[in-house]
Formats: structure tokens, C-alpha cells, sequence
């Protein structure tokens, strides 16, 4: 093996037969790495590593973070149930079925005597301050539908009593009949009195009594 200085004087003497332009490509090539060694040591790599552009041709390139796109939600519109009006059934007002039309009063008719005013004291009020008829006998009704008119007449075999007469209908006592007068004649006279109220079609009811005149 040659030692180093004649390798040294063996470069010269090759360079010496070459062209100036080789020599100077030929020393700019030995210079390369002292250049890189020392004015670009962090460009070409450092102590005993890879180059530089080598680790940055490692480095994977930067990755975006997904950006997630924010879902709309499908919104449901409520929908309006119909609700179902109550109806109210109209209901008809009761109705009072009248009782049933009947003679009340009196439960029987007083005696008399002849020549002197039927019944007792009325003591109604009239224009002249007294009661006409002072005295009689009231027949009252209920039941039905008043106003009442009454009437009376005899049962067979009978007649009425002569001198008493019963208010005509319209005519009555605070809405009752008077059997009302001055008997004429003794004796026993039995009579039907009659009630009809102002329904329609009216009703009608009658009661049985006994006059005696002494």
C-alpha cells in the first residue's frame, strides 16, 4: 500500500495533466463536504444522523381534524287532537201532573132554620161594611187547575132547597162557592155539587150532600 503522500502527489500529477475546468469541479467536489460540515450542518444532517430533509421528508404531513358537521334533528310538529265538544242534552223541566180535581170542603152542610139567613158569618168586607150574603155555607175545591166554577142540582127524588141558592160561576168567594139565603120551606133536600177547573178539555168532579131545613 502507497503511503498518503504519494496518493497526495499522484492526485496532483493527475490533475495537473487534466484541463483547468476539471481541476476546479474536481476541488469544488472535495470542498462539498467541508461546506456541509460546517456552513450547513443543520441542512445536510447533523452528528452522525439522517439529513435533515430526509427526517422532514419522514414527517407525515399535518392531518386536519375532522370537522362533524352538526346533524339537524328532524323535528316532529305536534299534531292537534280534536277534542269532542260535550253536548249537553237539554232536559225538559219536570211537569207537575195536577192531583186529581175534588169538592174539599165541607165535609157535610149545616142545618137551617126557615125564615132566617143560611150558614154562619162570612165577615167579608163590602162597600156598605157589611157581607153580601152576611152568612153562607163556602164549598172549596182543589186539585186540577183553578180558577174553579161550581154548580149544584138536585138528586133524584129531590129538589133543591127553596130560598138557598150557589153562587154562579164567576161570581164565587175568594175562589170558592157560597151556598148562601133564606130557607122558605122545612124539609130534607139532598143535592149534587159540581167543580170544573179551566183545563183543556176541563175536568170535573162532584160531592153528595144533605141540607136539612127545620
Amino acid at each position: 500500500m502507497l503511503p498518503r503522500s504519494r496518493l497526495v502527489l499522484r492526485r496532483r500529477q493527475a490533475l495537473r495533466r487534466r484541463g483547468p475546468e476539471e481541476r476546479v469541479m474536481k476541488e469544488f467536489r472535495l470542498l462539498i463536504p467541508l461546506l456541509c460540515g460546517v456552513l450547513l450542518l443543520s441542512a445536510c444532517g447533523g452528528s452522525g444522523g439522517a439529513p435533515a430533509f430526509q427526517q422532514l421528508a419522514q414527517v407525515p404531513p399535518p392531518t386536519s381534524a375532522p370537522t362533524s358537521r352538526p346533524t339537524s334533528r328532524p323535528t316532529s310538529t305536534p299534531t292537534l287532537k280534536p277534542t269532542s265538544t260535550p253536548t249537553s242534552t237539554p232536559t225538559s223541566a219536570p211537569t207537575s201532573t195536577p192531583s186529581a180535581l175534588m169538592i174539599t170542603s165541607p165535609n157535610a152542610m149545616p142545618n137551617g132554620l126557615v125564615g132566617s139567613w143560611y150558614g154562619g158569618w162570612l165577615y167579608c168586607p163590602a162597600p156598605n161594611g157589611g157581607c153580601q150574603p152576611p152568612k153562607g155555607v163556602l164549598v172549596g175545591a182543589s186539585g186540577g187547575t183553578p180558577p174553579y166554577s161550581f154548580g149544584w142540582a138536585a138528586i133524584a127524588g129531590s129538589s133543591l132547597p127553596p130560598g138557598l141558592l150557589l153562587t154562579k160561576p164567576g161570581n164565587e168567594f175568594r175562589g170558592k162557592a157560597v151556598v148562601f139565603g133564606i130557607p122558605t120551606a122545612a124539609g130534607t133536600y139532598n143535592v149534587s155539587v159540581t167543580v170544573t177547573d179551566s183545563e183543556t178539555p176541563a175536568a170535573q168532579n162532584s160531592r153528595n150532600y144533605t141540607i136539612i131545613i127545620q
